[in-house]
């Protein structure tokens, strides 16, 4: 086993303007390659919060 497991995850705040987080990402047409990488440095933790459920996930 990789990582922690828990029986039960819940996911809070993770609506389309949150996640990814804009502000925090290279606009496309600034810079290409920096814009696709921020995009998936900001989805990765979402990814991991929600593969961490054994039995239940929330995300709101």
């Amino acid at each position: 086993m990789k990582g922690l497991e828990f029986q039960a995850v819940a996911v809070l705040g993770a609506t389309a303007s949150a996640v990814p987080l804009v502000r925090e990402i290279t606009p496309a047409a600034v810079d290409r390659p920096p814009h696709e990488t921020g995009l998936l440095r900001e989805r990765c933790p979402l990814f991991v919060a929600c593969t961490r459920a054994r039995e239940a996930l929330a995300v709101s």
